[in-house]
């Protein structure tokens, strides 16, 4: 595991509110065993009622699953929780994003359910689920394995809570350098779990196509669906202001682990929201950059040139040639150093 040089603390309440619920890391530096979720087998009795068809049936299960859940949770940990029925699912070949809409209506008051209606993504839960819920090593490598199946995008790089109780800053697998955990609070972070998708992609893999641009870009990720068939992918919403971990800069790795015969026959790394001032991103961005076999850079003309249209959308003076953004300077910079 890899955390950010720098933390920060979170600003707002929905931030608070929002990791309590779905579930902050605790300590679980003793426990580097299988999680007892992959070592059973969900039994579910409704079926046997024929009340209804299957996937009606199952909704409501689901449904009923998830509010009992989140009576129970207190307001913490909802994710945890509901972890016995979220693993037998993605062993189904389900994805987790189709709890999405139901986790979306769970809540106790009017105030959660606009908190979870309004920001809640289908990579929340599985960083949750994956990061927060189970021990550091196989289970968490395990889980990945099967998301991956589901052909649900990865997550490589995220912002999420720090984990307070994980290997001490500075030292082999803990910070990238001397993490600024102190001040009490809860602490943010970027952070890699290089454990997690270690199995998937030690041996022969496909070839990598990196796909990013400035913060300001957008449809990145809808161009990588269309071009690469995508069933599920990553979107930066359009939510002002979004919590702090989804402004926070991470990179999706995308796989073709979901059928016996490969279909895209590349693996995809989408880089959101790329901040040149996290080390941590910089650093991944670059090696995924020397690696790549092909790079899909997008910019803007927009927001990435200046000069490059009026103030009114006009097109400027001809003579005064475009000057790129001091955030796409730095991109081309990371990238000249990357390819020698």
């Amino acid at each position: 595991m890899t955390l950010s040089v720098n933390s920060e603390a979170a600003s707002s309440l929905q931030d608070h509110a929002f990791l309590q619920l779905l579930g902050m890391p605790e300590c679980m530096s003793g426990a580097r065993g299988v999680d007892r979720c992959f070592q059973r087998v969900e039994i579910y009795d409704k079926f046997s009622e024929r009340t209804g068809a299957v996937e009606d049936e199952f909704e409501k299960l689901c449904r009923h699953a998830v509010s009992e859940a989140r009576q129970r949770c207190g307001g913490r940990r909802l994710i945890a929780a509901l972890k016995p029925l979220l693993v037998d699912l993605v062993k189904r070949r389900q994805r987790i994003s189709s709890m999405l809409n139901t986790l979306r209506n769970c809540g106790v008051d009017k105030v959660e359910k606009n908190l979870l209606r309004k920001h809640l993504q289908a990579r929340d839960i599985l960083i949750a689920l994956t990061f927060s819920s189970m021990p550091l090593g196989s289970s968490q490598g395990r889980m990945m394995a099967l998301a991956a199946k589901t052909d649900s995008p990865l997550p490589l790089l995220f912002g999420w809570a720090h984990p307070s109780a994980g290997p001490t800053p500075g030292g082999g697998e803990g910070a990238a350098g001397g993490g600024n955990v102190g001040g009490g609070g809860l602490q943010l972070c970027t952070q890699i779990h290089w454990g997690a998708l270690r199995e998937l992609f030690r041996g022969p893999s496909h070839p990598l196509v990196l796909s990013l641009g400035t913060k300001l870009t957008l449809g990145k990720s809808y161009l990588l669906q269309y071009l690469y068939a995508l069933q599920e992918c990553h979107f930066r919403g359009n939510t002002k202001p979004p919590l702090r971990i989804h402004a926070m800069p991470s990179v999706d790795m995308i796989g073709d682990f979901a059928r016996e015969e490969a279909l895209r026959g590349v693996t995809l790394a989408d880089v959101h929201t790329y901040n040149p001032g996290d080390e941590l991103c910089e650093a991944l961005v670059a090696t995924l950059a020397s690696c790549a076999e092909l790079l899909l850079l997008h910019v803007s003309v927009r927001h990435d040139f200046a000069g490059a249209a009026g103030e009114d959308g006009e097109d400027s003076d001809e003579d005064a040639a475009p000057q790129a953004s001091p955030e796409l300077a730095d991109l081309l910079a990371m990238l000249s150093c990357a390819f020698p």
